[in-house]
């Protein structure tokens, strides 16, 4: 199939994508929103594709990744992602390892310790990339991510077949209340993943262009099946959630709250559900726990490197910056845990924040396509990316209003 052999950076950039925001927040939003929440998957995918679509397109014309272009327009854009990536990468990347962690602990019914568990999950992530490399990485996704789909799917199915629409249809739902507006803003601002993925997908599409010299058409492809995939996914969960937990109260831990959707389909559709849900779900975050190790140990090399000249920085390899995250990450698992929900909403803060600037960036990127390529952007696809820039600015001012006031 001409469309599987294609698939490289598009798919790895569904594996980071694929994670809390799909499992719990797509899956909390059909619960809480009803089936509007399908709505705002479509409206949020359409607002931000053309920044990612901006930087996959940089790095097709020109052969560099977007810290090159970043550099361009100024090293201040370099340090703002580079403050991004340190000041979040180790509290991000020990909370992923730990909901996977619990989601595998429950799977496979036993009591162990989580801060070992997770560690263990750190480890193998450490060990697929380190041995596997990037072409190990982009086999081993595709399967990954056709089990993901695959499960999800049917999952979704199921639920929809299978639901009592009359018990929905008198479930009164709130929009415009306080919380709901807040976590609104939150899983619009992570759908469908924060914009620093954009770097991260311009550099698998650069190590991936570098072997296979692939054409503008099958590069554009992989990455708009990668895009539009994981907002059908997200679609699947909000069906799963508004189906299976609506007028339930729902626990805000990621670990027990996919423990109860777990259990929901077991409850509901019978014990032989069980196996599916929790293979979607285990899946969804491997995949992401993998793809968000390789990102961003990947991104920080090209980033320090267009910071300075001196040659012991510029030998520092993809693989020592790998070692340094996961070293990190078990830090944070083994000091930090006790703090890890205010941790993850600092980690999240800061990243909601930085979006319009990351946005703006990657407008500014436009220029640089021109400049170093001669190719031009459609000026339609330009100012809708404008237009969205203004309406992710608003629900940042809006969202950083209901944090702290």
């Amino acid at each position: 199939m001409r469309w599987w052999k294609i698939l490289g950076p598009g798919i790895l950039y569904a594996g980071a994508a694929i994670g809390v925001s799909h499992l719990i927040q797509s899956t909390r939003a059909g619960a809480n929103l009803g089936l509007t929440a399908i709505l705002i998957v479509i409206l949020v995918h359409i607002i931000k594709y053309p920044y990612f679509f901006f930087a996959q397109k940089y790095t097709i014309t020109t052969g560099k990744n977007l810290i090159t272009a970043y550099a361009g327009i100024g090293k201040w854009a370099v340090y703002t992602y580079l403050i991004l990536t340190l000041s979040t990468m180790f509290i991000i990347m020990a909370a992923i390892s730990v909901v996977t962690a619990g989601i595998l602990a429950n799977i496979l019914n036993i009591d162990i310790d989580i801060q070992i568990l997770s560690s263990i999950v750190i480890i193998m992530g450490y060990l697929v990339l380190h041995v596997g490399g990037y072409g190990f990485l982009k086999s081993g996704m595709k399967i990954v991510m056709l089990i993901l789909a695959l499960t999800t799917i049917w999952a979704s199915i199921s639920a929809f077949t299978k639901a009592d629409f009359n018990s929905l249809a008198s479930y009164e739902t709130t929009y415009f209340s306080e919380e709901k507006l807040f976590f609104l803003i939150a899983f619009i601002g992570w759908m469908p993943a924060p914009l620093d993925i954009t770097v991260w997908q311009s550099i698998w599409s650069e190590t991936e262009n570098k072997g296979l010299k692939r054409s503008l058409k099958n590069s554009l492809l992989d990455f708009n099946i990668g895009y539009w995939g994981t907002a059908f996914l997200a679609i699947c969960f909000v069906i799963i959630g508004y189906t299976m937990l609506s007028g339930l109260e729902l626990e805000n831990q990621a670990v027990p709250f996919t423990k109860r959707l777990i259990d929901s389909y077991a409850l509901e559709l019978g014990n032989w559900s069980r196996p599916i849900i929790s293979l979607a779900a285990f899946t969804t975050m491997l995949s992401t726990t993998i793809a968000v190790l390789d990102g961003i140990s990947r991104s920080l090399k090209p980033t320090i490197e267009s910071l300075t000249d001196a040659r012991n920085v510029r030998s520092i390899s993809q693989k020592h910056w790998l070692v340094f995250l996961v070293i990190g990450s078990l830090i944070a698992i083994w000091t930090l845990l006790r703090n890890m929900t205010n941790l993850v909403d600092l980690a999240t803060t800061i990243a909601f924040v930085t979006t319009p600037v990351l946005a703006w960036l990657n407008i500014q990127v436009v220029i640089r396509i021109k400049e170093e390529s001669g190719a031009v952007i459609s000026g339609k696809m330009i100012g809708f990316s404008r237009v969205g820039l203004l309406v992710i600015s608003f629900l940042t001012m809006l969202f950083l209003y209901l944090r702290f006031f």
